[in-house]
C-alpha cells in the first residue's frame, strides 16, 4: 500500500463513525427498528426488525465499495446480518489476526458468555489495543443505538479479523 492510499477498512470505519455522529438509533428504543435501522437491515437483506450489529458493518462496507466502484469483500457472506457467518468467513478466508496486529477498521467479533449463542456481536475497531488489553469499537445494536464502546481482549471470547483483503482507495483530501 502506498502512502497515498486509504485501506477500505478505514473508509468503512469512517462511514460507521458518520452514522454515530448522526445519532443512528432504534425508534422506538429496544425495537431493532426505525428509519435508519430499517435501511441498515435492508442492505443486509433483512426487512423486519432484527439484531443489526452485523448488518451495520455490512452496510458501511457496502456504502464505501459502491461509492468507489470496488468489490465488497463481505459480499460472499451468506447471511449478512448473522455474526456467526462473519466468524466462519474469517476462519475460512484466513482473516483472523493476532490482537497485537489489530488496526483501525478491523472487524471485532464477540462471544458474550451470558447466552448460549457463539459469536453473537460485532463491530469495527475504532482504537486498536496496541500493546494493551483494551480497545474501542464502533458497534450497531448496542443498547438501542450505534455506539463507541471501550472493550477488553478476552481470549476465546474476542476475535479480530482483517477483512478488507488489501483493497485500498487513492487518498484524496475532503473539501469543506
Amino acid at each position: 500500500m502506498g502512502d497515498k492510499e486509504t485501506p477500505l477498512r478505514v473508509l468503512a470505519l469512517e462511514r460507521m463513525l458518520e452514522w454515530y455522529a448522526e445519532g443512528v438509533k432504534e425508534e422506538p428504543p429496544g425495537s431493532n427498528w426505525g428509519p435508519a435501522v430499517r435501511d441498515i437491515l435492508a442492505r443486509a437483506g433483512i426487512h423486519v426488525p432484527a439484531p443489526w450489529c452485523a448488518a451495520a458493518v455490512y452496510a458501511a462496507v457496502d456504502d464505501v465499495t459502491q461509492r468507489y466502484g470496488l468489490p465488497n469483500p463481505l459480499a460472499s457472506i451468506a447471511r449478512k446480518a448473522l455474526v456467526a457467518d462473519y466468524y466462519q468467513a474469517a476462519q475460512e478466508k484466513g482473516w483472523i489476526i493476532d490482537p497485537y496486529y489489530v488496526d483501525y477498521g478491523d472487524l471485532v467479533i464477540f462471544d458474550f458468555p451470558e447466552n448460549d449463542r457463539r459469536w453473537d456481536h460485532m463491530g469495527l475497531v475504532e482504537t486498536p489495543p496496541g500493546k494493551g488489553m483494551s480497545f474501542r469499537s464502533v458497534e450497531g445494536n448496542t443498547g438501542d443505538r450505534l455506539m463507541i464502546r471501550e472493550r477488553f481482549i478476552v481470549p476465546g471470547r474476542v476475535v479480530f479479523a482483517r477483512w478488507d483483503e488489501g483493497i485500498t482507495v487513492p487518498f484524496s483530501r475532503k473539501e469543506d
